[in-house]
């Protein structure tokens, strides 16, 4: 028995000002409340588009069935952040006490990757034996 599936998608998420906030606003964090106002501390674009094949061959007997396959998930997923003030600050009951710096834009490529595996079963007086999955 052959057995074959694929699937594709693509998605973006951004997160941007909201109306009237400008990227150069400085986000402050209130530490006694964790309330963050004036802005967010970043704002992010995230982009993927992952596609996904899948494909099995099974063999059977009476005593005996194998199963081998591939399952693969490639593309790759884009993660943007950024802000114009590389920098966020931090107020305790309403008195700075930190200022973080930031190296900005950040940019995170990830690349998807691939399994391939293969999996024995045999009956034994009736009763199913396993071996386990492998993969590569």
């Amino acid at each position: 028995m052959v057995e074959v599936g694929v699937g594709a998608s693509w998605v973006v998420h951004t997160l941007w000002p909201e109306p009237g906030v400008t990227l150069d606003t400085i986000s402050v964090t209130e530490q006694s409340t964790g309330l963050t106002y004036r802005a967010a501390p970043a704002y992010t674009q995230n982009s993927t588009d992952p596609k996904t094949v899948r494909a099995s061959a099974s063999y059977v007997t009476g005593s005996h069935f194998a199963k081998f396959g591939i399952s693969e998930r490639f593309g790759r997923n884009i993660a943007v952040s950024n802000t114009d003030q590389e920098m966020t600050y931090r107020f305790q009951n309403g008195v700075p006490n930190q200022v973080t710096l930031f190296a900005r834009p950040t940019v995170i490529v990830t690349n998807e990757n691939a399994d391939f595996g293969a999996s024995c079963h045999w009956r034994v007086a009736g009763a199913v034996q396993h071996r386990p999955y492998v993969g590569l």
